[in-house]
C-alpha cells in the first residue's frame, strides 16, 4: 500500500490517497468537515453530502481525470518519455506528482504514522474479513478489533442500482468480496456498501454452533489453497512463512493452515 497527501496552492491538504498497486485500486478519505468549496473536483460532491470515504470507483476517476488516457493515440511514445514501459496509473501519477492543467493540486508521499486521529480511527472501520451465512447475513470483523454480524438486505435496498443487481442475480446476495484495504463490501467496482455502513448497522450477538462451523469453514485455508489463491508455488508459501509476512494459524509436520483473509492481503 502506498498512502499520499493531496495539497494544493497553500500545501494544505485536502485528502488522503490510498493506493493498492498490485490490485490498481484507490481509496481517497477526506478529512472531517472537509469544505467542499476547496476540495478537488469530483470529490468535492462527497463532501458536500457528508460523505468523507470516497468508494474505490470514484477515486479512480479521479486518479483518470489527472492522467493520459489509455486510449490516447501517441500512449506509447508518452509512456516512453517518462521511462514507463507498460501503462500503470500509479505511476503516470507518481510521475507527475498528481497534477494536471485543470487546478493546482499535487500528491505528496506520506507516512502512515503522520494521518490525522480522525482519519485513524476511521480506518479502523474498514474490513479485515467477510463469512456470508446465508441469505444476507454476514459476519464481519472490522480493523479495530470489532467482530460483528450483520443483516445486508435493508442496505441494499436502500441502493437502486445494487437491489436491481441482486434481484436479478439472488444467488450473488452471499457473494460480496471485500475490496483492498477493506473500504467496502462489493459484487462490482460500482455496486457496493461502504464499510462505514456496515459497522455502524451490525451487532455484536451470539454465534449458533452451525454458524461457527460456516465462520471455521470459510475462513480457514491450507497450503494448497493458499497456492492456488496467490497463484505461487509452496516454496513461495513457506519463504512468507519463514519471513514472518505470513502467520499460519496452526502448524503440523503433516499441514499448516491460515487465516484466509491472511493469505488475500497478499493480493493486496
Amino acid at each position: 500500500m502506498k498512502l499520499y497527501a493531496i495539497k494544493g496552492d497553500k500545501k494544505t491538504t485536502y485528502a488522503y490517497l490510498f493506493c493498492y498497486p498490485k490490485t490498481k485500486e484507490f481509496v481517497i478519505e477526506l478529512p472531517d468537515q472537509a469544505d467542499h468549496w476547496e476540495t478537488p473536483l469530483l470529490l468535492s460532491s462527497f463532501a458536500q453530502k457528508g460523505l468523507f470515504s470516497v468508494d474505490s470507483y470514484h477515486s479512480k476517476l479521479w486518479i483518470q481525470q489527472r492522467i493520459v488516457p489509455y486510449e490516447r493515440q501517441n500512449i506509447g511514445q508518452v509512456l516512453k518519455d517518462n521511462g514507463l514501459k507498460v501503462y500503470e496509473e500509479l505511476d503516470l501519477l507518481d510521475k507527475a506528482d498528481g497534477r494536471c492543467a485543470q487546478d493546482d493540486y499535487f500528491i505528496e508521499k506520506l507516512d502512515p504514522a503522520e494521518l490525522p486521529k480522525s482519519i485513524k480511527n476511521r480506518l479502523g472501520k474498514r474490513i479485515e474479513a467477510s463469512v456470508p451465512l446465508g441469505r444476507g447475513q454476514y459476519v464481519l470483523s472490522f480493523r479495530n478489533g470489532k467482530v460483528k454480524k450483520c443483516n445486508i438486505d435493508p442496505l441494499i435496498q436502500n441502493k437502486s442500482e445494487l437491489s436491481a443487481f441482486i434481484k436479478a442475480h439472488p444467488d450473488h446476495l452471499d457473494k460480496a468480496t471485500i475490496s483492498a484495504g477493506g473500504s467496502v463490501l462489493r459484487w462490482d467496482e460500482r455496486l457496493m456498501i461502504p464499510c462505514a455502513e456496515l459497522y455502524n448497522s451490525a451487532t455484536q450477538i451470539n454465534v449458533s454452533t452451525e454458524e461457527l462451523k460456516a465462520i471455521i469453514s470459510c475462513s480457514i485455508i491450507d497450503t494448497a489453497d493458499a497456492c492456488e489463491l496467490l497463484g505461487c508455488s509452496r516454496q513461495y508459501i513457506n519463504e512468507l512463512v519463514s519471513c514472518g509476512r505470513l502467520l499460519p494459524i496452526k502448524s503440523t509436520e503433516k499441514s499448516t493452515l491460515f487465516l484466509k483473509a491472511d493469505v488475500e492481503k497478499m493480493l493486496w
